[in-house]
């Protein structure tokens, strides 16, 4: 009975899983990191895309396997496949909080790398004014941003708006990709999304009642969560799930 009554919890609480995941991805406009404890919202026609397809994109465009630790990836519904128009790919270097020295010898290395001394501006003098590969840097609001000209197999010319996001756990990359001809007018829409970034009320954000498990029965009472665990604890237990499976789908991709 032990045995079968284990195999049981087992399966429910895979399912769990899964309709926990399914529901943290259906926030309509607003991503929430669990890992980055951050979120910000991104416009009504856009959407989170599956990792299974963004490791796809990235195994057949022989990406580095640095590029697979990626945090999510959006773009427009209306994208065909997603990387054809404007599209969104979030990183996250948990590095903790960086000091003023920390951020600015971070802020001379991206100088040399694309070339350009840094520019300290506040960020609305500088919003309509980015010039290709200078790195920007408003101290206030502790956001760096970068413009540079891509090129990827079999894609026409694009440009990159790459956004630093420097907060209390590290920082939040948004690397924001248009095509050439569209990058002005797509630009304040990339602007308005890193302009929502915010750690407050994380887990206020998160979609519990999207959660329904029926014919469990379970001894829990109502406001403890699934199983008996508070809801951050079995969230927490998603991001482990998610993230193991992310590193097996990544694993898969270049054995073959």
């Amino acid at each position: 009975m032990g045995s079968i009554k284990m195999k049981f919890l087992y399966k429910a609480t895979v399912s769990a899983l899964i309709a926990l995941t399914l529901a943290l991805s259906a926030a309509a406009g607003e991503y929430v990191s669990l890992n980055g404890k951050f979120r910000f919202t991104y416009p009504d026609d856009w959407e989170q895309m599956d990792y299974s397809t963004v490791d796809a994109f990235l195994y057949n465009n022989r990406a580095s396997d640095e590029s697979f630790n990626y945090e999510a990836v959006f773009s427009p519904k209306s994208n065909s496949p997603f990387h054809k128009g404007d599209y969104l790919i979030l990183t996250l270097d948990k590095i903790g909080a960086l000091d003023s020295t920390q951020t600015d010898s971070l802020m001379n290395s991206l100088g040399r790398v694309f070339g350009n001394r840094v520019k300290y501006y506040p960020q609305s003098s500088y919003i309509a004014n980015l010039k290709s590969n200078t790195p920007y840097f408003d101290r206030a609001n502790r956001v760096a941003k970068i413009i540079n000209d891509v090129s990827e197999s079999n894609d026409p010319f694009k440009k990159n708006l790459l956004v630093y996001k420097f907060y209390d756990e590290g920082i939040a990359k948004f690397f924001f990709y248009s095509p050439d001809s569209l990058f002005e007018n797509s630009r304040p829409v990339f602007e308005q999304m890193v302009a929502t970034f915010s750690t407050e009320n994380i887990d206020e954000a998160l979609p519990k009642e999207e959660v329904k498990i029926a014919d469990i029965d379970t001894d829990k009472d109502e406001d403890k969560g699934i199983f008996g665990l508070p809801i951050a604890v079995f969230a927490a237990l998603v991001v482990v799930f998610i993230v193991i499976m992310r590193k097996k789908r990544a694993a898969r991709a270049r054995s073959k």
